[in-house]
């Protein structure tokens, strides 16, 4: 009888809660189904979640500061926290984070493995779009384990893509390719047509990455078709557009223009303004390498229209640099540096490390371009730590073949020689063969100032042949310096 007392004594019975608390959980309960409702991003719905946002922001804090108390407050965060593609257009990434942990204290107190599965890949998604991603892939891989153990199968076929993904934005395009197999194989085996159709497009990106353009177009039309057997009408203009910069790289800009303007035309029947900025982006890419440069700005400023219309900071971001590209291109490079500063400000506001590191790398082209070399510099090697730090490999050799030009302009050819030597070691490495190419035909160019010519006809043939193999444009290029230097053979 005496341990019983005590246990009596010493328990702590649930109080019931207050009825302020009572009227905190209905209202926070009321702006959890408006969140939950909005499940499709639209003007509409967007305009909806702005309203309410005060209301909606003070829900969720007061449930994510309860989660952990009762199974009923645990439910409304699911509702708060069920649809990705709106919240990580009006959350910053901080706080989208913040949510996806929300929810999985949630899924956790209610033991609802498929959903700690999901929120796991949430985070990895969000860590993905901040350049966060080896992180990311940490994410993918925890989300991956979970549902391979309980046997969720859209669960594995979504993180073995997302890992794809990952490794796309690292460079590591074969590590990618690995994993857009086996995720293509999984959505096959599951029947999952339309992401057998999202992850034949992502092996399409891979070998279009890796200069094999002839087979990234195979890919890219198997996926097409695949979207337009099923009536996925969004994906249709996605894989369409993607063969446009497949046509791009190989020269073929009429052709390229004409699949953009397509997919363009498909976004705009179906009112999906935020894909009709990403093809108007591509369709100013296009006249870009055109020589269209008025045409390119034009679709560049109605692409920026239409980010800051959604609010897509990240959106905005990319046209302002795009922008920029345009005018270092046509020799406005202070104007250039106007829209690579303003593109670097949205990079550092939203914690996008990749986008950081590729604008840092633009301003340094744009001081290049000035002949300011020591700005120039001080922009490259920021990049360059930023690359190295979060595992950037294709922009980290990127850069070191800008330091590497940059040093032989100064007359440090040795310096930059041994840049460019870092550089065709990442290149290869990754088996980038269009990067490859790049920089044998840089180091091809600095041998021949040094008079070196036997060195510079071996580095320029290497990489014309690399170019002929990828059909890409810059083989026309390098035959003309090899006929110049009349070595050509």
């Amino acid at each position: 009888m005496k341990n019983k007392r005590n246990t009596r004594r010493n328990s702590t019975p649930q109080q019931p809660p207050s009825l302020f608390q009572t009227l905190l959980q209905r209202h926070a309960a009321f702006y959890g189904q408006v969140v939950k409702g909005l499940d499709r991003i639209t003007p509409e719905n967007l305009a909806t979640f702005d309203l309410e946002g005060p209301n909606i922001q003070r829900g969720f804090a007061w449930v994510k500061d309860n989660v952990e108390d009762r199974d009923s407050i645990s439910t409304i965060c699911f509702d708060y926290t069920g649809y990705f593609e709106l919240l990580s257009l009006r959350l910053h990434p901080q706080e989208f984070i913040e949510w996806m942990r929300a929810g999985y204290s949630a899924a956790s107190r209610l033991k609802h493995q498929q959903r700690k599965s999901y929120y796991l890949g949430g985070l990895a998604n969000s860590y993905w779009r901040v350049g966060a991603f080896r992180k990311a892939i940490k994410y993918y891989e925890r989300a991956l384990k979970i549902s391979a153990e309980i046997g969720f199968p859209q669960g594995e076929v979504s993180w073995l893509g997302g890992l794809g993904n990952a490794y796309v934005s690292l460079g590591a395009y074969q590590k990618a390719i690995e994993y857009y197999e086996r995720a293509l194989s999984a959505s096959r085996e599951a029947g999952f047509r339309q992401d057998e159709g999202l992850w034949t497009g992502g092996l399409g990106v891979s070998y279009d990455n890796l200069g094999e353009h002839q087979k990234a177009i195979e890919y890219f039309e198997q996926a097409l078709t695949i979207s337009r057997e099923i009536g996925d009408i969004q994906r249709e203009s996605l894989w369409l557009s993607n063969l446009g910069v497949t046509y791009t790289s190989l020269g073929q800009y009429r052709k390229a223009i004409e699949l953009r303007s397509e997919a363009l035309k498909i976004s705009r029947d179906i009112m999906d303004r935020q894909r009709e900025g990403y093809h108007l982006g591509g369709l100013g890419s296009a006249y870009w390498n055109l020589g269209e440069h008025q045409q390119a700005i034009k679709c560049y400023e109605q692409a920026l229209t239409i980010a800051k219309r959604f609010d897509d900071r990240q959106s905005e971001g990319t046209c302002l640099g795009d922008l920029g590209t345009v005018y270092d291109g046509i020799g406005e490079h202070r104007k250039a540096i106007e829209y690579y500063e303003q593109a670097l400000t949205i990079s550092r506001e939203l914690g996008s490390r990749q986008y950081e590191c590729t604008w840092l790398g633009n301003l340094g082209k744009a001081y290049f371009n000035l002949n300011e070399y020591v700005q120039a510099l001080e922009y490259y090697e920021e990049a360059l730590a930023i690359s190295t730090e979060i595992g950037f490999l294709q922009g980290k050799g990127s850069i070191l073949g800008n330091l590497g030009n940059i040093y032989s302009s100064l007359d440090e050819h040795r310096r930059g020689i041994d840049y460019h030597q870092q550089a065709l070691k990442i290149f290869r490495e990754l088996g980038d063969r269009k990067g490859e190419g790049s920089i044998l035909s840089n180091l091809g160019t600095i041998y021949d100032s040094l008079d070196e010519n036997k060195k510079a006809r071996k580095y320029l043939k290497d990489a014309l042949r690399i170019f002929e193999e990828i059909e890409s444009p810059a083989a026309e290029i390098v035959r003309g310096w090899l006929a110049e230097s009349e070595t050509y053979e």
